[in-house]
């Protein structure tokens, strides 16, 4: 692999990066500095992100120290930048090529699903006031339909069986029962307005909160949603969201309350999170002390970077 390639490979992880979008979070402006529009506002590096890596690997001449050096940097804020809209962005980096709408080559979407990234409900096992396994699960399946074909459009229609197809669930009454109870939390929770259930067809109408959430969205792969276990999906979501990096070193307690974990006596909490790993074919934990040391034989599940962008400019259009 060539050095060039390299960089751009590790562009795109910072890019990709929990560190990267808190920093474009905190740092962008209300408006354009350039031609003042307030739509589609980016953060444009005044030191090209390709020369800053540069830079690193000159120092470190190995590409993982060089990595965590940028993502340091982006976390403490010292990477110099300007708000610009895309339109003025691109005209910054006229070499680089970002398509202005989603492909149509609908293999390159159907697999993948969404989710707003800051959530603003608990995520409880089948417990009142939250959302639980199948709620999630549903919330992706809602994410999946959007992205396929229904972005500019607030109202959803889909079948109750072709639902439970793609989250991994069997169709049947019970099945039924337990998805009215997960809608319920939904609307509850202002992620739906309302709902409903004609024989097979279900039909609801997304709110301006999960759409506002969609202008900052993850992308998952949907066939990680499959799972009986809420700890393992949340542990997948998790982990998935790691920067790309093949080790994660992480507290064992901190990482209980990201997975609604509530008891945490050493015995219960190192068996949960030994069996949810155990369905994860891509990952291996080890726990020594209070820290968990997991090993990563994937890299993280995000796709094009350019799809944040242009669903949050969907969103904004159909809004």
């Amino acid at each position: 692999m060539s050095r060039q390639t390299k960089i751009e490979e590790i562009e795109r992880r910072i890019r990709d990066s929990i560190e990267y979008e808190e920093w474009v979070r905190k740092n962008k402006a209300s408006q354009c500095c350039q031609c003042h529009t307030t739509k589609n506002l980016e953060c444009h590096h005044i030191i090209d992100l390709y020369h800053i890596i540069l830079g690193l690997w000159k120092f470190y001449g190995d590409w993982e120290p060089v990595f965590d050096h940028a993502i340091q940097m982006h976390k403490l804020n010292q990477c110099e930048n300007a708000t610009l809209c895309h339109q003025c962005h691109h005209s910054k980096h006229p070499g680089r090529t970002q398509p202005d709408s989603f492909p149509t080559d609908a293999r390159m979407l159907v697999n993948w699903t969404t989710m707003p990234r800051n959530l603003w409900f608990p995520i409880k096992r089948a417990q009142n006031g939250s959302v639980d396994l199948l709620g999630l699960q549903t919330m992706f399946g809602i994410g999946w339909h959007v992205i396929n074909g229904h972005m500019n459009s607030r109202l959803l229609s889909f079948g109750r069986y072709d639902l439970a197809k793609k989250i991994g669930k069997t169709p049947g009454t019970s099945f039924n029962k337990r998805l009215v109870i997960a809608l319920d939390s939904l609307q509850f929770w202002n992620i739906i307005h309302f709902y409903t259930i004609d024989g097979n067809i279900i039909e609801l109408y997304l709110t301006d909160k999960y759409l506002e959430g969609l202008s900052n969205p993850w992308f998952f792969p949907l066939k990680e949603v499959t799972t009986n276990n809420l700890t393992t999906l949340l542990l997948k979501w998790y982990l998935s969201f790691m920067s790309n990096r093949r080790y994660v070193k992480v507290n064992k307690f901190d990482l209980a309350d990201r997975l609604a974990i509530t008891t945490k006596t050493p015995a219960f909490l190192h068996q949960c999170l030994n069996k949810a790993c155990d369905d994860i074919s891509w990952a291996k934990l080890h726990i020594e002390d209070d820290m968990c040391h997991f090993k990563l034989a994937k890299q993280g599940a995000t796709p094009i970077h350019y799809l944040r962008n242009v669903l949050a400019n969907y969103i904004e259009e159909g809004r």
